[in-house]
């Protein structure tokens, strides 16, 4: 299992060039799986399947619709999946602050 610092690199070098603040990105990771950043987290279990995986815990019915537990814990693609949905919402919502983004 990759390290909280590992992880954090990670997402902070697939965000570069993505027009989202990486510490956004950080934080957003960190609300959903916990401080430690693991990102072989899953959660919301429904009878005693995982809904959501990965640094970003992709659902299964929204933007980890169709991935393998692998693509969602592959903590690089699930930043660039994660920050083009930050980056529309703040194309949307040009004068909300990064804490409304983020949630």
């Amino acid at each position: 299992m990759p390290t909280r610092a590992e992880v954090e690199a990670q997402i902070r070098a697939a965000a570069a060039g993505t027009g989202v603040d990486p510490d956004l990105l950080v934080a957003i990771a960190i609300q959903e799986v916990g401080e430690s950043l693991n990102p072989n987290s899953p959660g919301d279990y429904q009878n005693g399947v995982a809904q959501s995986d990965g640094p970003f815990q992709e659902h299964n019915a929204g933007r980890g619709a169709g991935l393998s537990t692998a693509q969602k814990r592959d903590v690089a693609a699930a930043t660039k999946r994660a920050a083009a949905e930050v980056l529309a919402t703040i194309q949307a919502n040009p004068r909300a602050d990064p804490g409304t983004i983020a949630v």
